[in-house]
């Protein structure tokens, strides 16, 4: 038997962009569909695959200092993101005359920390993603008042 030795080839140049968009964005769907001029996702997503395993993206990610345990914390810190916004706290003159406050009637601007709902979804989404758990064949609605999640019909006993 004789065994071929397989030279590893360097990036093509649409592969070199490719990889230069799929590290931007993150997304290796949109990366193909731009690079390679794809109009179907199906496709780009096949595409997109195809590349970063030829690509050796999880040698390069790991060469990088990007290991498994890395992106586990990475993705903890998502999961508990928060985001400080301006507040202004009014204090208003009291009517009980036995309290006496100096600082009456004035404002202060001070800033706050609160949970950033948002950021956390995308984290928790990414995760379920990479846990195999998560259909993207049904985004979840969101609009800014409530979350929707659409789930597939319950099957019937005799289905």
């Amino acid at each position: 038997m004789s065994k071929k030795l397989h030279k590893k080839r360097s990036p093509t140049f649409k592969q070199r962009k490719f990889l230069k968009l799929y590290l931007k964005n993150g997304n290796a769907t949109e990366a193909a569909m731009q690079v390679y001029d794809v109009k179907d996702r199906h496709t780009a997503n096949v595409m997109g695959s195809q590349n970063l395993v030829k690509l050796g993206i999880s040698e390069i990610l790991h060469n990088a200092g990007i290991t498994d345990e890395k992106l586990a914390q990475v993705m903890s810190d998502g999961l508990d993101a928060n985001r400080v916004i301006s507040a202004r706290i009014v204090i208003t003159k009291s009517d009980d005359p036995t309290v006496a406050d100096q600082r009456a009637n004035t404002k202060t601007d001070d800033f706050i920390e609160i949970p950033d709902h948002a950021i956390r979804h995308k984290f928790m989404e990414t995760a379920y993603k990479l846990k195999g758990q998560l259909s993207t064949n049904q985004p979840p609605i969101v609009d800014n008042r409530k979350m929707y999640i659409l789930l597939p019909p319950e099957k019937k006993d005799n289905e």
